[in-house]
């Protein structure tokens, strides 16, 4: 029982990793500065590591509603595709939604614990600490893809502001603090870098909220839990 134990927590350790790499290679954007990388398609590499965690453990979750949803809607963009004008274009973007299933699956089989869930949200820091340093120094432009875009980079940085925000202060530990305090500080830098218009009216948006309504912290604060 012992060994098995081992060996399913070593898997989980595995399965987490590989969940990790799957946004450094789609948020990082690693293969853009090292074009090499990119020749063995990391993203590609990434998902069908993800898959087999899911067709190995059988972490399908037909039970939860939203999941149904999500496979429901990849049937319908299917079923369309003959029918699309541009059948190219309907086609890759079934594609593209079907490539974010094992990711989607990963995160609910993986974050099963508070602990795993800050674990999980720091790393993602760490990630938006890197992005808004790129954009900064690139023209408030992201690392790639469709950071590329300042509308794209913003969005991501109004998504991960309030994180930054109420961690700051709701954590305890000082070095914890001065992670999510320079984040917040760097993302703030990153946003008014992009000159996104979008952008800006979504701050103001989570300022007013953030600012307005204290019920928000319990949302964002996973030491609230």
């Amino acid at each position: 029982m012992q060994e098995k134990s081992e060996i399913k927590q070593k898997n989980n350790k595995a399965w987490f990793f590989f969940m990790v790499m799957y946004l450094v290679v789609d948020f990082v954007r690693i293969q853009d500065l090292l074009p090499i990388i990119g020749v063995i398609r990391p993203g590609l590499i990434t998902v069908v590591i993800l898959s087999f965690f899911i067709l190995k453990k059988g972490s399908f979750y037909f039970n939860i509603n939203q999941i149904k949803m999500i496979y429901l809607f990849l049937i319908l963009l299917g079923i369309h595709i003959p029918f699309a004008v541009n059948n190219w274009f309907a086609y890759k973007t079934t594609e593209g939604f079907c490539l974010y299933i094992p990711f989607i699956l990963s995160i609910i089989t993986c974050l099963d614990s508070v602990e795993s869930l800050k674990k999980m949200i720091n790393i993602w820091i760490l990630m938006m600490i890197y992005i808004a340093l790129f954009s900064i120094t690139n023209l408030g432009k992201g690392s790639g893809g469709y950071f590329a875009d300042e509308n794209d980079l913003s969005l991501f940085l109004n998504l991960m502001l309030p994180l930054c925000y109420f961690l700051l202060i709701s954590e305890k530990g000082g070095k914890k603090k001065l992670l999510y305090g320079v984040a917040l500080i760097i993302g703030l830098i990153a946003e008014a870098k992009s000159f996104s218009r979008g952008g800006f009216v979504g701050l103001a948006v989570i300022c007013y909220r953030d600012g307005n309504h204290q019920e928000y912290k319990r949302i964002y604060c996973p030491s609230e839990i």
